[in-house]
């Protein structure tokens, strides 16, 4: 993909930062918003200034909703800055100034460097960092600490993997397969426990009958003030 340059004309009317890329793959006119970056409009390689201004007047309302909920969302989650850290189980996150946008991963210490101008638009990029890291984390220490958990309390669970998952925190699967999230990395020990002891009680029972809360209180008498405490987090929001 290449960017290319439009007049300020064409974009006159229409409020808010765009980047516009020609792509030789393209079919269609496609617009793309992510968090804290501009509207992307993908054009194919043979279409027109007069094309682009067309279609952005076709979905404007589709822009303004899409770029009122994306701010909503913006507001809600961290914004990685310059002088901010950020800690995981095992991990110190710094973000510091720097030249250019860069990760320097290890252990226990990893370094974001991000140019001031470049803050807001970094903002995806450092939380694929982030993510990696999680990642890295989840993998070496989840499968370990559900097995010990079972193993602990008798239960014989499948397979253990680690996912990054949008919307739940852990599933278990007919076979007894058991999936975690990797942003369990993110929160306090006794949760992290919590999720993995509910997805282990789904081995005997695998619905929210008032027949599993009893059976995850025999193993874990707080249940139910952990489950609480749990709803104060988001696997998509931070």
């Amino acid at each position: 993909m290449k960017p290319i340059n439009l007049s300020s004309e064409l974009l006159s009317d229409f409020q808010g930062e765009v980047k516009i890329v020609r792509s030789s793959r393209a079919r269609h006119i496609r617009f793309t918003l992510e968090p804290f970056s501009p509207l992307q409009i993908t054009i194919p390689a043979g279409a027109n200034p007069k094309d682009v201004k067309e279609a952005l007047n076709a979905r404007s309302q589709w822009i303004q909703n899409a770029r009122k909920k994306m701010q909503a969302y913006e507001k809600k989650v961290t914004n990685f800055k310059p002088g901010c850290s950020y800690k995981t189980m095992m991990h110190e996150i710094k973000i510091v100034q720097g030249k250019s946008l860069s990760f320097e991963e290890g252990f226990p210490t990893s370094i974001i460097r991000v140019p001031e101008k470049s803050v807001q638009s970094a903002q995806v990029q450092i939380r694929k960092w982030i993510e990696k890291l999680l990642y890295e984390e989840a993998k070496n220490y989840l499968p370990q600490r559900t097995l010990e958990l079972a193993d602990h309390h008798s239960f014989k669970t499948g397979k253990v993997s680690v996912r990054n998952n949008k919307s739940r925190w852990g599933s278990c699967s007919a076979n007894n397969n058991i999936s975690l999230n990797i942003h369990l990395m993110r929160l306090p020990s006794e949760l992290i426990d919590y999720v993995i002891m509910h997805e282990l009680c789904h081995i005997k029972i695998k619905n929210h009958s008032p027949r599993f809360w009893n059976e995850l209180s025999k193993v874990l008498p707080d249940a139910r003030k952990l489950d609480k405490r749990l709803n104060a987090f988001s696997t998509n929001c931070w």
